[in-house]
């Protein structure tokens, strides 16, 4: 299957819109806090304004690619993606305060009843599925380029009478071809015994059909409360530890206390939220490294001495060890 593809304007780096989503973007709390610049503040001059806002229409340029790449796969006809809000935009650009600022530049509607919209999306796009259905297979643009082809050049006298000469000499040596293929077949025939067949001893019956290839039993998608009974059950970890996100969050200089956290804040999300307990996938782990991959809690941040615990991480991580003081107290057992 080709790689999804989406049009991206060769002058995007300077539409008005997207220089202003990158003034909107060095005001924000959020994103000055992940942009980890202290240089910039919202009373800085223009001159420091300017050299900011530079940067930040790559990195704004630089996050609408994925994002309007999943709106290419994702979205209704209408333009609509049902299930997201403002933080899901912020995920899938991989920048806080994104879907803030399409929002307030007018790429984005927020709608009442739930999930976002991107006006005019697919006057400048295709939808996948329309993409999908209305694509021409390999066979169909080889017989059109073959059509093309013939239109153009014609049926002159000339090449009629070079294709009937050739036509003739195909006819006589496919013929003499077959003759002497069937010879050859009768004369093998004969000289291998195995081959021959007396009446009564299946000469006509069918081969035995080919066996079944089995099918591969797919991944059943289920809640994440239940994928934990599961874990539980069978003894393991709803994290392995030899999967490839801890080895990734080590590599990425994230400390396991934030990988712990993280995974607090992801289980509370899809087993006590209303919306995220209808959510269901066959690979948690994976989801839950994509959450990690794309700080979607906002627990840590690369500082200069490395990843740090921001200030909401730092207040999940405090209340997270008075819940194990208390619970340590209660069963009688000091603190380790």
């Amino acid at each position: 299957m080709a790689e999804a593809w989406i049009r991206m304007r060769g002058s995007l780096l300077t539409n008005p819109r997207v220089i202003a989503m990158a003034r909107l973007l060095l005001v924000d709390p959020d994103f000055l806090e992940w942009y980890g610049n202290d240089g910039v503040t919202q009373e800085s001059s223009r001159g420091v304004t300017m050299r900011h806002v530079t940067v930040v229409t790559r990195v704004t340029v630089g996050a609408l690619v994925p994002l309007w790449t999943m709106v290419n796969e994702c979205a209704a006809h209408d333009g609509v993606l049902r299930d997201a809000t403002l933080f899901e935009v912020d995920a899938m650009a991989g920048v806080p305060g994104f879907g803030k600022a399409m929002r307030d530049t007018g790429w984005l509607d927020e709608l009442p009843d739930g999930g976002v919209r991107f006006p005019n999306f697919f006057e400048h796009n295709t939808v996948q599925e329309s993409r999908s259905t209305g694509a021409k297979s390999g066979s169909q643009r080889s017989k059109e380029y073959r059509e093309r082809k013939k239109e153009k050049g014609g049926d002159s006298p000339r090449s009629q009478s070079q294709n009937s000469s050739r036509d003739g000499v195909t006819e006589k040596s496919d013929a003499s071809r077959d003759g002497v293929t069937t010879e050859k077949s009768r004369e093998e025939k004969s000289n291998n015994p195995s081959s021959l067949r007396s009446e009564g001893e299946g000469a006509d019956t069918p081969p035995p059909p080919a066996p079944a290839k089995p099918r591969r039993a797919k991944g059943e998608a289920r809640p994440l409360s239940a994928y934990l009974v599961e874990c539980r059950t069978a003894g393991v970890k709803p994290i392995p530890d030899d999967h490839a996100v801890r080895r990734w969050a080590q590599d990425a200089g994230i400390a396991p206390e934030m990988l712990q956290i993280a995974w607090v804040q992801f289980r509370e999300r899809y087993t006590e939220g209303e919306k995220g307990k209808r959510k269901r996938y066959i690979d948690w782990p994976s989801h839950f490294a994509t959450a990690v991959k794309g700080n979607w809690f906002k627990l840590w941040f690369l500082g200069e001495s490395g990843v740090v615990w921001t200030s909401g991480g730092l207040m999940h991580k405090q209340a997270l060890d008075a819940h194990i003081a208390s619970k340590q107290q209660g069963s009688g057992h000091a603190p380790e």
